[in-house]
């Protein structure tokens, strides 16, 4: 028996002599029988209109951005939420290059979509709609003909540490070699997100990726949790044993973090899996071979401690095939970029956009950020929490003004005040000498925010009255 149902009904046809006036467009689009024709189209389909806002996402297409359809109609292209699966924006560059067929990977790399655009022209200004047709790449050889690499996933992986991009890509022909990987970097700087990224790029779909905290395990557990035990190997172990973190790595990616607290007495240990892929769990009467990737991470200096004895010389050559030296946070030159990109993640969570006053930017940017991407998280957390739509220096965090009020230099000198404009009166003969001091502050220590600190002033300020007397 057929059941009706309220479908409206679809009238599908070719407008004789020119082309559909933008009422009929938007009133196509916006109808309940358009929308239902895209909802059983295999393909991912997006219109939007000549600002790139989005008026329709079918569910194809919202499956494959894993995203909800509210989550995507009313926002523009290039600004989807930064946890959509696929950046649109890499389309949007390749149709400015003026090509309208590319093919973009998911932020993950585990899969690829052909994307197409097709241009409706109402022939009126600025009046178009731009659909995107998305499929699901079923040829993984066709990747390499990628028109342009998205901007928005280019940003991010600059966002992870900070690396070359022939670094990173140097780490994956490394990972493919099966070669060790040594990441190097101070605390907060990303090594985690690195290894995450190297892992996802270079390892086959669904891999295992374990990270093990190597300084959050006590001395006399390391063995049993990193190599496993068997039944009754000790007092109070489970009744069929336990697998370790290396066999749980089995066929994926071993991350070892904080290489350099793994205890000396267990470091033999590790080596000789490190030489021959195999394991002898705690009570074991054999050992097994394990086949896995293996990338450790430390903020400390392994030279350091192999030459005073506190780390094994053969076990640092084993873990160090290939080598990456993350920069800390003060030493790079995309921090504006960085806060930026940071905060539109905060963004997300927010029912208003946060905005940095330029004067809270100034002060974020001459910092120094001991705690590097980890602290600049947490700063714009702070923000987000005690701004309400426009952040300034005064909402930032109080630990981050004690930083910046350092003790000023002891062999500074102080330079007298000139007293041949007197008449001038008592302010501006202040403003003029800390115009003085400012200038000769900046010259020695090369930066605004390296001269706030010697003078003992939040960096804002100091911009505040250089600008004031500019």
């Amino acid at each position: 028996m057929l059941m009706a149902t309220n479908l409206p009904p679809l009238q599908i046809g070719v407008i004789d002599g020119g082309m559909a006036n933008w009422a009929e467009l938007a009133q196509c689009v916006s109808s309940a029988a358009f929308r239902a024709f895209c909802d059983v189209h295999g393909d991912g389909i997006v219109v939007a209109d000549a600002d790139r806002k989005i008026l329709l996402a079918n569910k194809a297409a919202a499956r494959m951005l894993c995203l909800e359809r509210k989550e995507i109609e009313g926002r523009f292209l290039d600004r989807l939420p930064a946890r959509s699966a696929v950046d649109l924006e890499g389309f949007l560059a390749a149709s400015e290059a003026g090509a309208f067929l590319t093919i973009l990977k998911d932020r993950k790399g585990l899969a690829s979509y052909h994307v197409q655009g097709k241009i409706i022209n109402s022939g009126e200004a600025n009046r178009h709609l731009t659909i995107l047709f998305m499929r699901e790449q079923q040829n993984g050889d066709d990747a390499a003909r990628i028109t342009r690499k998205a901007p928005g996933a280019e940003a991010r992986t600059t966002f992870l540490a900070g690396p070359t991009a022939e670094s990173l890509a140097k780490s994956i022909t490394a990972y493919n070699r099966n070669a060790r990987i040594l990441i190097l970097g101070e605390s907060g700087v990303g090594k985690t997100a690195i290894a995450q990224y190297i892992h996802k790029s270079a390892a086959a779909k669904g891999r295992p990726f374990v990270h093990v905290n190597c300084g959050s395990i006590p001395e006399t557990l390391f063995e049993s949790e990193v190599f496993g035990y068997e039944r009754g190997a000790f007092t109070g172990a489970l009744q069929n044993g336990k697998r370790g973190y290396i066999e749980s790595a089995m066929g994926g990616t071993l991350f070892l973090d904080e290489i350099a607290e793994i205890p000396l007495t267990s470091q033999a240990k590790l080596l000789k899996f490190l030489e021959d892929g195999s394991i002898q769990p705690v009570g074991a009467s054999a050992s097994k071979h394990v086949a896995t990737h293996v990338i450790a991470a430390t903020n400390r200096n392994l030279r350091e401690m192999v030459a005073a004895g506190s780390f094994r010389r053969d076990l640092y050559y084993r873990l160090s095939h290939f080598t990456i030296r993350i920069p800390c946070l003060r030493e790079r030159d995309d921090l504006n970029e960085l806060i930026h990109l940071l905060l539109q993640d905060v963004n997300e969570t927010r029912h208003s956009p946060l905005r940095l006053s330029e004067d809270c930017l100034s002060a974020m940017l001459e910092y120094h950020y001991p705690g590097n991407i980890r602290e600049l998280r947490n700063i714009l957390e702070h923000l987000a929490i005690m701004a309400d739509e426009i952040a300034r220096p005064e909402d930032l965090p109080d630990d981050m003004h004690l930083e910046m009020r350092t003790p000023a230099d002891p062999t500074q000198k102080t330079a007298m005040p000139n007293l041949a404009h007197i008449s001038d009166g008592l302010r501006s003969m202040v403003q003029a000498y800390e115009m003085d001091v400012i200038g000769q502050a900046v010259a020695k220590y090369g930066s605004k925010r390296e001269a706030a600190r010697h003078l003992k002033i939040d960096v804002a300020t100091l911009i505040r009255k250089m600008r004031r007397e500019g």
